[in-house]
């Protein structure tokens, strides 16, 4: 999820600004999670900012995943450049595992960074509504890495599935106390994978449990646009929003529909068309 100029969506670098005071007390998960090795096609954004009359410095922005040697799938809040603030400037995108030492906001600054162009989906709606939120990047060059795949059309409609187990990987904002709010935020720092039921299923979106008193894990700031797989290890949906402090529930736009299909499809069968737009 991600927070840009409105909403709730969950990306890192607004909530970064709004947070920085706050000291890291632990170092522990994205909500209730461990940090992995593994799901080396999951990555992070990163953008520099560049404030007024200071040095330009890079923070986490969003989450995304390999689907081919070029294309990244994320969610097109992350890709709006249209919604970042006045002071953000280039985005890359990294696979390295670990991208901050999890105890400042500002990311290291010897991280292998990928250049290439944001693409929401054109039919986005804006973070009123979050409708066709799954978007791409289109790297400049390709990148030796085995793509993840999108879980056939309507997989999620198996009423089988609710209660079931699912994965979501991300960079973001770390929590683990189950009874603070916003206090127990910690600063990006690698890449973690928690665990989570399924709750709910909708035509666009589908909702995951991450209710820390229950055990379940789930996503924060920065985590928007990362994968939630299942145990085939299929991405079904890309996290999109949730509740504010982190502890209660993710909505997560579904990439198991024929609209993300096609339009992940047509990205990855002709990137050159939509890189450098």
């Amino acid at each position: 999820m991600s927070v840009l100029r409105s909403g709730r969506a969950r990306a890192a670098a607004v909530a970064a600004a709004l947070l920085a005071l706050l000291a890291p007390t632990a170092a522990h998960a994205i909500t209730n999670g461990k940090p992995t090795t593994e799901y080396d096609n999951v990555g992070s954004f990163v953008v520099e900012v560049e404030p007024a009359g200071g040095e330009p410095y890079l923070v986490q922005l969003c989450t995304g995943t390999m689907v081919s040697d070029r294309v990244v799938l994320t969610a097109s809040h992350c890709m709006d450049r249209g919604a970042y603030a006045d002071d953000w400037g280039t985005v890359w995108f990294t696979l390295e595992q670990r991208i901050s030492d999890g105890e400042s906001w500002e990311l290291d600054t010897d991280l292998d960074l990928l250049t290439g162009t944001p693409v929401p989906d054109p039919r986005y709606t804006g973070t009123s509504h979050y409708a066709y939120d799954v978007g791409a990047f289109v790297l400049d060059a390709p990148v030796a890495v085995t793509p993840a795949v999108l879980a056939e059309v309507g997989h999620l409609d198996e009423r089988s599935l609710r209660g079931s187990t699912f994965t979501t990987v991300g960079y973001g904002i770390r929590r683990d106390d189950k009874k603070k709010s916003t206090q127990a935020f910690l600063p990006p720092w690698q890449r973690m994978v928690a665990t989570q039921p399924l709750v709910n299923v909708t035509p666009g979106y589908a909702t995951f449990s991450m209710n820390l008193a229950r055990g379940h894990g789930g996503t924060c700031y920065g985590d928007s646009g990362g994968p939630h797989f299942n145990a085939a290890g299929e991405v079904v949906a890309v996290t999109t929003t949730g509740d504010i402090p982190c502890k209660a529930s993710d909505q997560a736009t579904r990439a198991d529909t024929q609209v993300a299909h096609d339009f992940i499809g047509d990205v990855i069968e002709h990137p050159d068309a939509y890189a450098g737009e």
